[in-house]
């Protein structure tokens, strides 16, 4: 009786003593941080590594989809050859002017050419844009933005010339990436140009 005593004793002592240690038996488990948002997005919003203040890019281009249909203008072109002289070339400079903003001309031209008629299709396009760039990566320069295009079509043979010209708004999407620390190149969706997707190449100059 009194060794059951004893041990009735001991046993209540002991768990006293877990109930106010804890479990001793509990493993430590790893909680990873959690994902830190608002530095993020602070970093997202620095100055990106490839378009630093003061820069310069240049950047040659072509088109991928035309944002003219030269059958729409024309009927009988539907029943007719037309032959693509240039295809839809452009170029962009453009200057980091502070605080990840970018302000750019654009530059663009394509011509076609009707045998038949002994005519051809000329496509100007003059674009003032301004950009917003994030920083992502080292080598990645993606940003959004708008451009304000001046577009001239003109129609013309060895007798005659007409033109129509009009000004139009766009936004722009687009993205470069640097294979050297002044060499990449660039996609961008828009309708700042000669057509609706267009790519190339980009040179860095900081």
């Amino acid at each position: 009786m009194k060794f059951i005593s004893t041990f009735l004793v001991i046993l209540s002592v002991n768990l006293l003593s877990f109930g106010n240690t804890g479990n001793p038996w509990k493993k430590d488990v790893y909680s990873p941080p959690p994902f830190d948002v608002l530095g993020w997005l602070g970093e997202l919003f620095e100055e990106p590594e490839k378009f630093g203040h003061k820069s310069w890019v240049i950047q040659p281009g072509i088109g991928i989809r035309s944002n003219v249909n030269l059958s729409d203008r024309a009927q009988e072109l539907n029943q007719l050859d037309v032959n693509m002289v240039t295809p839809a070339l452009s170029l962009t400079i453009e200057k980091n002017i502070g605080h990840n903003i970018g302000v750019g001309l654009t530059f663009g031209n394509r011509i076609w050419r009707v045998p038949k008629f002994n005519y051809q299709y000329r496509y100007y396009l003059g674009s003032l844009r301004g950009t917003y760039h994030f920083n992502i990566m080292d080598k990645l320069d993606p940003y959004i933005g708008g451009a304000v295009s001046f577009r001239r079509i003109s129609l013309t043979n060895l007798e005659q010339s007409t033109h129509e010209s009009k000004v139009a708004g766009s936004f722009i999407f687009g993205a470069r990436y640097y294979l050297t620390n002044h060499l990449g190149g660039f996609v961008e969706i828009g309708d700042d140009a000669m057509s609706w997707f267009k790519a190339g190449i980009s040179f860095y100059l900081p």
